[in-house]
This record gives structure tokens, C-alpha cells and sequence, in this order.
């Protein structure tokens, strides 16, 4: 696996890759889920974390810098923004951070709380279902 990372310095909401729109099924655990039944490849792998360093704007389908990225950083993103169910693809956290999920396994399976923190990063698709 080649995972994302920053080729040169990011300065906040920079575009740091497009993700494009390759199709992939949710058997897929490198996918992204867009919609209930849209998952995408993006064009390389991407860390999650649960205090990431980037997040995907869903207008535009890029991954973006929410603050200064470093060069040769890892990027990140918190994959509860986007995907609902990832059974497929669950793992235990080790990311640190005093908010850390630990086990994830999808949005479906965060508390109320733990989602509420990342409301406002939420696919437009994972808003209308949990925030209606």
C-alpha cells in the first residue's frame, strides 16, 4: 500500500488530492463511501486518525489541509466522515489522540457524542442520515 503523503507544505485548505470518482464495491477497504450504494478508489491510500490533518470537501471530492501540513507528513482524515458501515475494513485506532474511538468500525457504530464532534465534516449523504 502507498499511503498520502504531503509532497511539499499544505497551508490550511489547501487541495492536497482530488479524489476523483473510480468506482469500487464495499468489499473494497480502500474505498470511500459517497452514498449508500457509491463507493470511489481513491488514487492512493489515506490514513485515518481521530485528530486528522486533512478532511474531503464533498463539493469539490477533494482532501484538504485543515492546517499547515508538512512536507514528507502524513495526511489523514477521520474515516467516520465518510463511511457509514466498515465492518469490512475495522481496526483498532492507535492514533493517541485523548478523544482516540479506539475500535472503529463505521459512523453507525460511534456514540452520539463521538459523531457529534465530527458533525460538520459529515458526507452529505452521512448528514441527512443521522442529523436528517
Amino acid at each position: 500500500m502507498i499511503f498520502l503523503t504531503a509532497i511539499r507544505e499544505y497551508l490550511p485548505n489547501e487541495v492536497i488530492i482530488h479524489l476523483g470518482n473510480k468506482p469500487t464495491d464495499k468489499e473494497n477497504p480502500g474505498r470511500i463511501q459517497v452514498n449508500e450504494e457509491t463507493f470511489i478508489l481513491p488514487p492512493l491510500d489515506i490514513y485515518h486518525s481521530c485528530k486528522p490533518n486533512a478532511f474531503i470537501d464533498w463539493n469539490s471530492m477533494d482532501m484538504k489541509a485543515f492546517g499547515v501540513i508538512p512536507k514528507g507528513a502524513t495526511v489523514t482524515y477521520h474515516y467516520g466522515t465518510s463511511e457509514d458501515d466498515y465492518r469490512i475494513g475495522a481496526f483498532d485506532c492507535t492514533c493517541g489522540h485523548h478523544d482516540c474511538i479506539g475500535h472503529f468500525q463505521g459512523c453507525k457504530y460511534l456514540t452520539r457524542a463521538q459523531r457529534k464532534k465530527i458533525k460538520h465534516l459529515l458526507s452529505p449523504f452521512l448528514l441527512q442520515k443521522y442529523y436528517g
